[in-house]
């Protein structure tokens, strides 16, 4: 979080970023589509967002570059270390040069309190600034840049307007264990198994008041729901589906599907189909109450019989 003093000499800079520099670099068509990585909360989207960065010829946001968000251009070019610790807490990573879901970045256009987004609700100059970003850090680095943050999978009708050829990565997990991780998160950092954890779906407002047992099942139903809706807006061939089990449990095949696809989209990710990590344990087991654990299982098929 910065300081006022630092918000404002950082926010001055950037202006002159943007007309000194971002301009120079986005003039031209951007040579790679950006990718992001979307999902539900607690599906092993930041497993997946190390994974590839450590892995593949990726551009990313960095801690480091999050921090300076109002010069991440020039940010870009004095950081640009990779080493990934495959540690984290609900999506953040320590190190600065770790990646980073760039909260700071995407909000300085998004509201950080409703996820939910459509192209009415950013102006044309909000538009036009993510655009000539992105494009300028894609040209500049020459290498496709890759996102990991779960609010986007809720506005991709605002990317749709903004990148139509982006390219997406959905990864998606059992269900059960998303509801179970979920509740884990809020025990966790709140204490409290009724205080809403990470991403708002568009219908916050009807579950927001629901016990814990039947608003954890539908917040995942319809963060899901929209995503998948949404995906429509785009050609086929722009996104991958994966799941989080046959990523732990067949790491090299999912692997050799992500290089596929990014080659069918014109990206050569220089991904070795063989990667040298070892994953230690798959975590789909029961971590909660029984009581819980039944319950989110029986709301769980009455949703889906809906």
């Amino acid at each position: 979080m910065q300081n006022r003093i630092t918000y404002e000499i950082l926010s001055f800079l950037g202006k002159i970023e943007k007309k000194k520099l971002i301009r120079k670099y986005y003039s031209k068509e951007p040579k790679y589509q950006p990718i992001f990585i979307i999902g539900v909360p607690r599906t092993g989207s930041t497993f997946l967002y190390q994974l590839l960065v450590e892995n593949a010829r990726v551009l990313y946001i960095n801690n480091y570059m999050a921090k300076k968000f109002q010069i991440i251009f020039s940010a870009s070019k004095k950081y640009n270390k990779k080493e990934i610790s495959f540690l984290s807490n609900f999506g953040k990573t320590f190190k600065p040069h770790e990646p980073s879901e760039a909260g700071y970045f995407w909000n300085q256009w998004f509201s950080n309190e409703f996820h939910y987004s459509v192209k009415e609700d950013l102006n044309k100059r909000a538009k036009k600034e993510i655009y000539s970003t992105i494009t300028a850090l894609i040209n500049y680095h020459n290498k496709p840049i890759l996102f990991k943050n779960l609010a986007i999978g809720q506005r991709l009708q605002v990317i749709k307007e903004i990148f139509p050829q982006a390219i997406f990565i959905n990864i998606k997990r059992d269900p059960l264990y998303v509801c179970q991780s979920i509740l884990k998160a809020r025990i966790s950092l709140y204490s409290d198994k009724n205080y809403w954890f990470s991403i708002k779906p568009k219908e916050y407002d009807l579950i927001k008041d629901l016990d814990y047992k039947d608003q954890i099942p539908k917040q995942l139903f319809f963060l899901e729901k929209q995503i998948e809706e949404d995906l429509k807006l785009f050609d086929d061939q722009n996104s991958l589906t994966l799941e989080y089990e046959n990523l732990v449990s067949n790491l090299d095949f999912e692997i050799k599907k992500i290089k596929s696809f990014l080659l069918l989209n014109k990206i050569d990710p220089q991904l070795s189909e063989k990667l040298n990590y070892q994953i230690s344990s798959n975590s789909n087991s029961i971590k909660i109450d029984e009581s819980d654990f039944k319950s989110f299982k029986e709301k769980l098929k009455t949703i889906k019989n809906e």
